[in-house]
């Protein structure tokens, strides 16, 4: 897994495949995330590394943004269920009062709190 807060000008996320494997991998191009993934699966698989003819890279950054994009390749979860479906109960608990309290409330009212617990 890889996770990175986002920040404007930095690298991009892209999504690197080649036979049996892939790979997302933090890039200025597609050319550096093609090489980048390459070196990984090859260390990773070493002798038994398989390539096709082609490798594909997909900009992830990019295709999020899309204005034209196939809703239907997108999926919005809510983050409560989530939180739950990975057995984070209090916390998907906590995260809906949450959730509730900004549906009612200015948004400007919980620039204060540092915790969630601090609002609940």
């Amino acid at each position: 897994m890889m996770i990175r807060l986002s920040k404007k000008n930095e690298k991009m996320f892209f999504l690197v495949s080649s036979a049996n494997w892939e790979a997302v991998v933090c890039a200025s191009d597609t050319e550096e995330a093609a090489a980048i993934a390459i070196e990984e699966a090859s260390m990773e698989f070493e002798k038994d590394l398989c390539l096709s003819p082609t490798i594909t890279v997909f900009n992830v950054n990019d295709i999020c943004m899309d204005e034209n994009l196939d809703p239907d390749l997108i999926n919005l979860f809510y983050t409560p269920t989530v939180l739950a479906n990975a057995g984070m109960h209090s916390l998907a608990k906590k995260y809906s009062k949450v959730i509730g309290l900004m549906s009612k409330n200015d948004t400007n009212d919980f620039e204060n709190f540092d915790n969630i617990d601090d609002l609940l």
